[in-house]
């Protein structure tokens, strides 16, 4: 085995024009105390899996949202792996069975035995590989085991498995060759991630976590690397400056190698042998890596914090403020906004359902007299000369205000009697109607009818009638004309106005012609 020192390249490094280096700039994303194990990239999404029984996920690698994977069989679930292949996200975690995903926010628990304790999870070659090892029920590990999917929902133990007294902690692939390592005492390969051999190797060369890029296994042991072309003969670097620390995990991402030690470092390496130290963000001081991955054209790094770089090349934009849902009035103004970040000049173009809006090339956009036609889905495609990002879509509704076409007309009625009031109107359903009498609210409807009506029974006395119409952009409401109800006089009682009598020849003191035909 030949030996070499790892050496560290003490100059920031930075480009050749002198430009700033964008790994010496981190910005803290998260700060969950929740140790960030592992991260994937699928569907536009990027997903980390946690120390705890929750998973995080981002569309921008900025805004991250926490989703809960406890179920009722597996009430502590943790994710120390992800992985995403095949339209599907998968998290494993020890004693916590398989999760999957199409989105990286639901998950759904698939069935697997209770022993099945996964620790490290890949997708190659079109197959999910998780290695681990299993357990009797509350009982100590039985052995390391292998477990393969095509598609995350369906697995099986890869045969030859389980190995009693091992428990294998990280696998990789690379250069057609799958590595799974049990520290200090088993290393495995594969062609296929189907049918594994055991390798004769020292014990002393065997990592507990490895990692492969740029046609490299790094192999990560107690503060120090080693890597392999093979994964069986390891050319060995020195410690990092002091063997006091363990280093904390090996990840490869944008063409780099990343390691860390809690409280000390971040170092990058293309090979393994000269590493780069990296400023950590104030605040971030015990910072440990666990894993990496490139994401929008930055670097996203995970371990006691989430971190993300600057862009690491010429990049899309970032959106820091998505636009927002907005609820117009017809004929009213429209304004949204987006907020993006890029180290190049930025252009915009708003659309709605897919189409551009005339005009609409700047972050703000502002619209007068909106029309109907302006409803629907609104994006912004924000660009630069690094490529292009699509906001989050804005939901906008245009709703018309109410209007009265026909007003409610006055009434008379007897003592007693009855009386009805109607209104028609148009506008934005759903409607209220606020019927009201004296200025008391006596009746009011909500639903999708343009006519609305009141009677008014066992009238008394005389008094006021008007409607409050309104809708989702009426604010207080509409208010009709107020018509008048009128109690008349109907001296013999029998429903009939002395009025109408006395114009149509009948005698307003004889209750007997209500019934003759000239009523």
């Amino acid at each position: 085995m030949v030996v070499g020192v790892l050496v560290f390249l003490v100059a920031a490094a930075g480009s050749v024009s002198g430009a700033p280096d964008p790994l010496n700039t981190w910005h803290i994303r998260t700060n969950t105390f929740e140790f960030s194990r592992c991260l994937a990239v699928g569907n536009g999404v990027v997903v980390a899996g946690t120390s705890s029984k929750r998973i995080l996920s981002s569309r921008d690698g900025q805004i991250w949202a926490s989703h809960d994977l406890s179920t009722n069989r597996l009430p502590q679930r943790s994710s120390w792996g992800v992985a995403y292949g095949n339209g599907r996200f998968v998290a494993v975690g020890p004693g916590s069975g398989f999760a999957v995903s199409t989105d990286g926010e639901t998950w759904t628990d698939v069935e697997t035995p209770r022993s099945w304790d996964a620790y490290d999870l890949l997708f190659a070659q079109g197959l999910f590989v998780a290695v681990g090892g299993t357990s009797g029920p509350g009982g100590p590990q039985t052995g390391a085991a292998i477990w393969t999917s095509p598609d995350g929902l369906t697995w099986t133990m890869a045969p030859g498995f389980p190995r009693p007294g091992f428990l294998f902690r990280s696998v990789a692939s690379g250069n057609g060759r799958f590595l799974a390592v049990s520290p200090g005492n088993l290393l495995m390969t594969s062609s296929n991630g189907l049918g594994w051999s055991e390798q004769s190797v020292a014990p002393s060369d065997i990592p507990y976590d490895v990692s492969f890029g740029n046609g490299l296994f790094l192999g990560l042991g107690s503060a120090s690397a080693a890597s392999s072309t093979d994964g069986l003969h390891w050319v060995r670097g020195g410690a990092y400056g002091s063997s006091n620390f363990e280093l904390t995990g090996v990840t490869f991402s944008g063409g780099l190698f990343f390691v860390g030690a809690p409280g000390r470092f971040l170092a990058t390496s293309t090979d393994g042998a000269v590493w780069v130290p990296r400023l950590l963000p104030d605040g971030d001081a015990t910072f440990a890596v666990a894993s990496s991955i490139e994401f929008n054209s930055r670097i996203v790094v995970g371990g006691s914090s989430l971190l993300q770089s600057d862009p690491i090349r010429p990049a899309a934009p970032l959106i820091l403020v998505q636009p927002s849902d907005r609820l117009l009035r017809l004929g009213g103004s429209y304004l949204n906004s987006v907020e993006a970040e890029s180290p190049l000049p930025v252009r915009y173009q708003w659309r709605r359902d897919g189409q551009d809006l005339p005009g609409a090339t700047n972050a703000t956009v502002r619209i007068e007299d909106v029309p109907f036609g302006l409803a629907g889905v609104h994006q912004v495609v924000v660009s630069s000369d690094g490529g292009s990002i699509t906001s989050a879509p804005a939901l906008v509704t245009v709703a018309q205000p109410p209007t009265i076409l026909v007003q409610p007309v006055g009434q008379m009625t007897v003592a007693g009697g009855q009386a009805s009031f109607s209104v028609a109107v148009e506008g934005t359903r759903p409607l209220s109607f606020r019927w009201r009498q004296n200025g008391t609210t006596r009746q009011t409807v909500i639903g999708e009818a343009t006519v609305s009506f009141l009677t008014v029974t066992n009238v008394q006395a005389d008094s006021t009638i008007n409607v409050v119409v309104s809708n989702i952009v009426a604010g207080s409401g509409l208010l009709s004309r107020t018509v008048s109800l009128q109690v008349v006089p109907d001296t013999d009682g029998d429903g009939i106005p002395d009025a109408y009598e006395t114009a149509h020849g009948l005698d307003p003191l004889n209750p007997l012609d209500a019934t003759l035909d000239a009523d």
